[in-house]
């Protein structure tokens, strides 16, 4: 028995040595649970976790809804927002600058107008009225008078036709660059053209309504009862002025336009717009009303010089 023990031992040894190999070969057979430490699952456990699963996935890979973008105004649309809600249309011009629209509504408008006006107009005697009330005319001996007269119907029957023509766009253009370097100059506003332009040209929306409303006045009105062809729409002090009067005060009463004021009111809000961080709306209006100031004196002044 004593000498049978050590190798008991051995054997006993042995045996556990072998019991503990199975057990590694067994842990590394078996693949590590994913999900839950259950090691028995029902059909049941199997169908949720399953669910699970495709939910997680699906949620990770959905993407999030993008944000809708704000839908722009159309063309027209454009146009006729600015007589009615102009802060929300120069808004969207800011987004999207365009200037078509309004340029060649406003051209086709002042070519009807100014057509009507170049052959429905008496240029005689208002070529006549003009030229006696100048300086000028009283210098011409009387044998000419005529022939000047007849030129300077003509001259203003040719000049209706290319004002409308290329009126439009040309002071469109020349309003666009000077307010383009007031507001760059005066509110250190950093605007693109395109954009001056645009403000420019949707601000002078105002003016071919006058203009439109001049085309019936010009067929239903007596030529002789007119008055100054170039002012006759009487939305301003000056049309109801005569020919005889001061040529400055005439000019300083035709720049108080209900039309004009209207314009001017939708420059500074358009700009305004363009770059609201550098322009607020009290620097937008004083810089716009500082320019319209200085352009009506100028004009009075000029007027002035050669009356």
């Amino acid at each position: 028995m004593i000498h049978s023990s050590p190798y008991l031992l051995f054997l006993f040894c042995l045996q556990l040595l072998t019991f503990d190999c199975q057990l590694l070969f067994l842990r590394a057979r078996i693949p590590p649970l994913k999900y839950s430490p259950v090691f028995v699952r029902s059909p049941f456990q199997k169908t949720v976790l399953r669910n699970l699963v495709v939910e997680e996935s699906s949620m990770a890979t959905t993407p999030a809804p993008a944000p809708e973008a704000q839908a722009s105004i159309g063309p027209i649309g454009r146009v006729i927002g600015v007589l009615f809600s102009p802060k929300s249309t120069f808004e969207d011009i800011a987004r999207k600058p365009s200037w078509v629209a309004p340029i060649v509504l406003l051209t086709l408008i002042g070519l009807c107008m100014n057509v009507f006006l170049a052959r429905k107009a008496d240029w005689r005697s208002f070529s006549e009225e003009q030229l006696m009330s100048s300086p000028r005319g009283q210098q011409i001996p009387a044998d000419q008078k005529d022939l000047a007269i007849e030129r300077g119907a003509k001259g203003n029957q040719i000049f209706c036709y290319v004002r409308g023509v290329i009126g439009t766009p040309f002071l469109a253009l020349f309003l666009a660059l000077i307010y383009w370097g007031a507001y760059a100059l005066f509110g250190g506003a950093r605007l693109t053209f395109g954009k001056s332009f645009a403000v420019i040209a949707f601000a002078m929306v105002p003016g071919g309504i006058r203009e439109l409303l001049g085309i019936p006045i010009l067929i239903l009105k007596d030529p002789s009862t007119l008055g100054n062809p170039y002012n006759f729409v009487g939305s301003n002090p000056g049309a109801y002025m005569s020919m005889s009067d001061p040529k400055w005060l005439s000019a300083l009463a035709s720049s108080l336009d209900v039309f004009i004021i209207w314009s001017v009111v939708l420059t500074a809000i358009g700009f305004h717009c363009m770059d609201p961080k550098k322009l607020t709306m009290s620097k937008s209006a004083g810089i716009v009303v500082g320019m319209y100031v200085f352009f009506t004196l100028l004009g009075a002044t000029i007027a002035w010089v050669f009356s």
